[in-house]
């Protein structure tokens, strides 16, 4: 039986004193964290406390990445690391009791390259139950459909093989997409069956407690998918794939129908606000300008 792999797990900081030392201790009480698995800071130029956090866990190594930028943080740490699978978390996502175990046990399989986990919401609210069992739905309906130009990432809750980065590079630096832009490239090159979605990957992201806080990531995704769009072969989903999404989560009875209604009642808005940001995005406002 092929034993797990050692994981290196990376997080970029830039200000998260209110939620590193959470994540931190969640991390450090991890099932099958070994001596051989490694978990690193990356401090981004913070002016708050977080290297001062960070460097108060014993077995968590710190390094400092002057160059702004999410992606430049990820990379210096994939750079200074030596695992053979590098799991991304943000500061502000914090892994459950068996996430590293997940992410080891969805890497036994020599076909997945890169892991996507499930992406919860700290606040016990049957809103963002809701909206998060449509969030991780929707990421399990574009694997299965098998269409690679809907497939993304997130680097929130990744986990991708070091052979990856040796074959494709690293990330593009950029301020936001990187991590779509990267899963786009390895799709369309060994296929999206090489992407899997592994539901006890899971995380509770810790800045999310409100629906209002749900709809302004939505405004961000909308304007961050149309600048993508206009670089990579990547494509949101429709409304009536996204109902589609709504649709299966009833007939697997993962939702009741009265928590159907609630999910669709809370999409519509979500839906515009995720229109207006893609018609705000800086794309689209230099497209208008040259009209």
């Amino acid at each position: 039986m092929q034993s797990r792999p050692n994981v290196s797990v990376i997080l970029p900081v830039f200000n998260m004193e209110d939620f590193l030392a959470d994540t931190l201790r969640a991390l450090l009480a991890q099932e099958g964290l070994t001596e051989n698995d490694q978990i690193v800071v990356v401090d981004n130029g913070s002016t708050d406390r977080s290297v001062e956090i960070a460097q108060a866990f014993s077995g968590i190594r710190v390094l400092h990445q002057p160059k702004r930028g999410s992606y430049a943080s990820r990379n210096l740490g994939i750079r200074h690391t030596s695992g053979e699978i590098i799991a991304f978390l943000d500061p502000d996502c914090r892994p459950r009791l068996n996430w590293l175990a997940a992410v080891k046990e969805s890497m036994r399989d020599p076909e997945v390259m890169i892991s996507l986990g499930s992406r919860n919401f700290a606040a016990n609210k049957v809103q963002l139950r809701v909206l998060a069992a449509y969030e991780n739905k929707k990421i399990c309906w574009v694997l299965s459909g098998g269409n690679p130009s809907h497939v993304f990432g997130y680097t929130n809750n990744m986990a991708v093989r070091r052979s990856v980065f040796d074959q494709f590079g690293l990330f593009q630096e950029r301020l936001r997409g990187g991590d779509t832009i990267y899963v786009q490239q390895v799709v369309h090159s060994l296929g999206v069956s090489v992407v899997r979605f592994n539901s006890q990957m899971h995380v509770d992201h810790l800045e999310i407690t409100t629906t209002m806080d749900y709809y302004r990531k939505q405004a961000i995704y909308g304007g961050s998918n149309e600048c993508l769009a206009r670089e990579v072969p990547h494509k949101p989903l429709s409304n009536r794939q996204r109902l589609a999404v709504v649709i299966s989560l009833a007939r697997e009875h993962i939702l009741n129908p009265w928590q159907i209604c609630l999910l669709l009642f809370l999409l519509v808005p979500g839906a515009c606000i995720y229109g207006w940001g893609r018609r705000n995005s800086p794309s689209q406002r230099i497209r208008y300008v040259s009209e």
